[in-house]
């Protein structure tokens, strides 16, 4: 055996004497080559001599192995294209990894309109060390950049296609991420049941002209939920509603709900199809809420503006006018009294695949003004992501409030309190309430979870979490920072139309009086 590779030598030098196996020892060769490849030996090498002694019955094996020198990614630059490349340089040098990223830069060319442009590789070796140093040199011919041309729009039989034209970009130059928020907007808007696109690539005049084949959705619907959990016990709720009235994209539509907790019923007529991909609504809510401190009736109206600037991100601007009436309480002074509260949040969903994520992230966050009778500002702001790894997923989530009022001017149901399954589990609904069990000016939630398939064609899950959080009266109390720690693990079944869950979870904290565990149960059907 020549190699230097002392390791493989004496693993093939302790075949001597054994009966000879071919397929075996090319086996070997092979696997230790594949590998050695992966890490960036490009020039690897091996081969087999053998001489059959047929009147000894023997085999004499000739065999070299050499792995060669080490490619290694130094650089990678392309130009006249913003694309950056994703590897922790420097890197083992793979060619077929660099061929990939070739071709996203001629996507990447695509999508930002270049149709006729094209990217080629200019690569130089550098031997310095005993090392080969590659530096990866991306030269693009972008060409003349596509404009946006025509729009059809064809199939709106009581929308007027005006409405859609207005929230169709008036960009000059052709992206692929404005035409993939076009369609994003045209879903969201939940008028089609069907959304059919194509791009004519018009190469003599450089334009892009777009078609969109719709079929509208029907313009009335009933829907129902009925559910069960360990919070809200019994859960009936129902929608009525209906759209694309007035041949501009209207709603009108009713929601009613009732559980253990309490009843709500809303009112709303809107529009989504406002021009800049714009929606508005004006709802009329009532309620009555049952809580463990106190219960809370309340009736008012909100108007909410939502914009949605790409298919990530909504941003709204709300107000929010109410009658609030607290009864079965001695927290509060005050019985009776108005909010009027001025809100500005966002949502950021980059959670990909929507039901049951595997990766990406989830961020929203609000500021918030109260001008009525309760004067304060509020923020809160949570934040979570996904991250996967062979068959589990682990994600985590950070939830953060803090209302700038002490806690004595505050009611009851403006303050922070935690437990239920979707909050800090293994403690019941509003169970962790502060030092003085009447709920916080702070709260603090860490969420840590990881997930794993149980029976995956049966569409089950297992899943193991850490929670940690607790509410504070204080900021004093908030800087300590005192948590409140539990464990435990369940099952789940995802689906876009119902849920199933089942867990346990255990205080790792327990106090005086308090249960050791807790279970908690859930199952939604949407009909």
């Amino acid at each position: 055996v020549e190699t230097d590779l002392n390791l493989l030598k004496e693993k093939l030098e302790k075949l001597k004497g054994s009966y000879f196996k071919e397929k075996q020892i090319k086996e070997i060769l092979q696997k230790k080559s594949e590998e050695l490849y992966s890490k960036g030996f490009l020039n690897v090498s091996y081969s087999i001599d053998k001489k059959i002694d047929k009147k000894e019955k023997t085999v004499a094996l000739s065999i070299k192995f050499f792995k060669g020198q080490k490619f290694v990614l130094r650089s990678v630059n392309v130009n006249k294209l913003k694309i950056e490349y994703s590897g922790d340089l420097p890197e083992d040098y793979s060619p077929e990894k660099i061929l990939s990223f070739l071709d996203s830069v001629k996507k990447k060319l695509k999508d930002e309109g270049y149709f006729d442009g094209d990217a080629y590789l200019d690569v130089e070796f550098t031997r310095m060390k005993g090392y080969i140093f590659v530096d990866i040199n991306i030269k693009v011919k972008a060409g003349k950049r596509y404009r946006n041309g025509l729009t059809f729009i064809y199939g709106t039989r009581h929308l007027n296609p005006e409405v859609i034209s207005k929230n169709i970009t008036k960009k000059e130059f052709f992206t692929k991420e404005d035409f993939d928020n076009e369609l994003d907007y045209l879903y969201y808007s939940s008028l089609f049941d069907s959304v059919n696109p194509y791009l004519e690539i018009d190469k003599k005049n450089k334009k892009v002209n777009k078609l969109y084949i719709l079929h509208e959705d029907k313009r009335g619907s009933f829907q129902g939920i009925l559910g069960y959990s360990s919070e809200q016990k019994l859960k009936i709720s129902t929608a009525v509603r209906l759209k694309n009235l007035f041949s501009y994209g209207f709603e009108l539509s009713g929601y009613i709900e009732r559980t253990d907790l309490g009843f709500f019923y809303k009112l709303t007529a809107g529009n989504r199809m406002l021009p800049k991909r714009t929606a508005a609504e004006l709802s009329f809510l009532r309620s009555y809420q049952y809580h463990n401190i106190y219960e809370l009736e309340n009736k008012g109206f909100e108007i909410i503006v939502s914009k949605k600037p790409n298919k990530w991100v909504k941003q709204i601007l709300s107000v929010h006018y109410m009658d609030n009436s607290l009864k079965n309480q001695n927290v509060s002074p005050k019985n009776n009294f108005q909010t009027l509260k001025l809100r500005l949040s966002f949502i950021d969903n980059h959670r990909k695949p929507e039901v049951n994520p595997k990766k990406g992230y989830f961020l929203s966050g609000l500021i918030e003004k109260e001008f009525k009778d309760i004067d304060f500002y509020k923020v809160y702001a949570t934040g979570r992501y996904y991250k996967s790894f062979l068959f589990f997923t682990f994600t985590q989530k950070l939830s953060l409030g803090y209302i700038f009022k002490k806690i004595e001017k505050l009611p009851p149901s403006e303050r922070f309190f935690l437990g239920g399954m979707s909050s800090l589990r293994g403690f019941s609904y509003e169970a962790v309430s502060g030092r003085y069990k009447e709920g916080g000016s702070s709260s603090v939630l860490l969420n840590s979870e990881i997930r794993y398939p149980l029976f995956p064609s049966y569409n089950l899950f297992g899943f193991s979490f850490i929670d940690a959080g607790n509410v504070y009266e204080s900021f004093s109390q908030l800087k300590k920072l005192n948590m409140r720690k539990t464990a435990g693990t369940g099952i789940y079944i995802p689906t876009p139309v119902g849920s199933f869950l089942f867990d346990i979870a255990f205080k790792l904290d327990r106090k005086k009086g308090e249960s050791l565990y807790r279970f908690e149960f859930s199952i939604n059907t949407l009909f």
